[in-house]
């Protein structure tokens, strides 16, 4: 309900679902934590050089969800425990936020606010584009809106 809503500018992205993931970058590796900080599978490890690209040499968090995907890269709906026994060619990536390695291993990262960092996750998706061809991740998709009007019409299309 968006009826109570009233900080505008906002941005507005459908519910992801999926696996709770954090991809970890740093110091040149690559892990894979769950929502409650547990590790998650090696054999996602299969899309590291990826994830590698992605941060461009950046110690880096990225936040989203972990999907299974069939030979067409359409989303399989499975159970999340399934999910983590899936081979790492079957997994993909939507992700909604990124943040630097220090500020989550503080606890928080205040050093800008959601929409520079989610456009900053679109601005590497397009640098590592070259390297990465066939990625195996996206962002999910956002909308600005700047009123009440257009953020019930926008959740109206999502």
């Amino acid at each position: 309900d968006t009826a109570d809503y009233k900080n505008f500018p906002a941005c507005v992205q459908p519910i992801s679902t999926g696996l709770r993931v954090n991809v970890i970058v740093h110091d040149g590796k690559v892990e894979f934590r769950g929502k409650l900080g547990r590790y998650l599978p090696g054999n996602w490890n299969t899309w590291d050089e990826q994830f590698l690209n992605l941060v461009q040499g950046q110690d880096t968090v990225l936040d989203g969800h972990a999907v299974q995907v069939d030979k067409d890269n359409n989303v399989i709906e499975v159970d999340n425990e399934k999910l983590l026994d899936v081979p790492g060619e079957e997994v993909r990536f939507v992700f909604w936020d990124v943040i630097r390695y220090d500020g989550f291993i503080r606890g928080v990262d205040d050093r800008m606010g959601y929409n520079w960092r989610y456009n900053g996750l679109n601005h590497m998706m397009m640098l590592a584009m070259q390297k990465n061809p066939n990625p195996c991740y996206s962002a999910i998709p956002a909308e600005m809106v700047g009123s009440q009007e257009q953020l019930d019409a926008t959740v109206e299309k999502i």
